[in-house]
């Protein structure tokens, strides 16, 4: 099975563990939703958790700003350079 981060970015399908996978800093970003995951989460709970279900797991309430924060980190710098192209 592909990962739902590949080639759509982070979605609600995401799991933690994929996140922390690519980007381990990303602790940080769920730190600071609101939840650790490296010590409130075993690891098994973080490869099969989603994103999207995290609003129901832990104490993060803001999905879609967890989203953000979490896409921001993962774009990668050939996206930055493509994005400043000139035409």
């Amino acid at each position: 099975m592909a990962s739902a981060t590949q080639g759509a970015g982070v979605t609600t399908e995401t799991t933690v563990q994929e996140v922390l996978d690519q980007a381990p800093e990303a602790e940080l970003i769920f730190a600071a939703h609101g939840c650790n995951p490296l010590d409130q989460c075993p690891e098994d709970v973080r490869r099969d958790l989603e994103i999207g279900d995290v609003a129901v797991i832990c104490c993060i309430r803001d999905v879609p700003g967890l989203l953000a924060a979490l896409a921001a980190l993962l774009v990668q710098p050939a996206d930055h350079a493509a994005s400043r192209r000139c035409s």
